[in-house]
């Protein structure tokens, strides 16, 4: 697919899911078991709206973040990864999303892996490790998967400011250029808008090597507090 057209992947799944549940838990993995017709519901608007690319609703599925044993997690990930498949159909690529957990890098290592190989036992294809600050642990974790399924498909991508640094003060352009060497597609997403990601993704492409499969998901915009409320100011226009 990639080697004739762009794949456009859908937007967040967790500020969708707030605004069309106002006061729901914003663990939105959660409603993976407890609100699934919500969560399917987003997956097929993102479609009607001509994405060809399915995150599947796990990003925060992990120990730490949900606070609770695996086997939860491990339900909330084969919900997900269900769900999302079931709206995909033929239609588009489903990927297997794996965010950051807070933890040391060995620990946290040793989970992604756990989490990848729930998916691989659903029959998933593709992953995607977004946000992340640093590589701690994503080789470790691409190199699980590539030993287990030789022919998946890894995306790693990172949260930039629109410095092009992450908050742990590393330049995004290294990390890119490092998370190539183990995974078939890298380039940032989250915490910068699509001016800046934008100008950094530039700067980028000409740093690679033109065969380099580069992504990019800004956020649609910047904040603004108004009222104790955050919420985004910037619309699809301006996107």
């Amino acid at each position: 697919y990639l080697k004739t057209k762009k794949l456009l992947f859908d937007g967040a799944m967790g500020t969708y899911f707030l605004s069309r549940r106002p006061g729901a838990d914003p663990r939105c993995e959660l409603a993976n078991l407890s609100d699934p017709g919500a969560v399917i519901e987003i997956h097929r608007a993102y479609l009607r709206a001509g994405a060809k690319a399915l995150k599947t609703n796990t990003f925060g599925a992990n120990t730490a973040a949900l606070e609770c044993g695996f086997e939860t997690v491990r339900e909330i990930l084969e919900a997900g990864y269900g769900l999302a498949s079931g709206a995909a159909g033929e239609d588009a690529y489903v990927f297997a999303d794996i965010g950051p957990i807070a933890a040391p890098e060995e620990d946290a290592a040793a989970e992604y892996c756990t989490i990848a190989d729930v998916f691989l036992e659903l029959g998933a294809e593709h992953f995607l490790f977004e946000t992340f600050p640093s590589a701690a642990g994503l080789e470790t974790a691409c190199r699980h998967i590539r030993e287990k399924k030789p022919d998946a498909f890894l995306l790693v991508s990172f949260a930039a400011a629109p410095d092009g640094f992450t908050r742990q003060g590393v330049p995004a352009s290294w990390l890119v250029k490092e998370a190539l060497a183990f995974a078939d597609a890298a380039g940032c997403n989250c915490v910068s808008g699509p001016s800046h990601l934008l100008r950094l993704t530039g700067e980028l492409r000409r740093e690679l090597p033109p065969e380099a499969v580069l992504s990019v998901m800004p956020n649609s915009g910047y904040p603004a507090a108004l009222g104790g409320r955050t919420y985004f100011e910037s619309g699809a226009d301006y996107f």
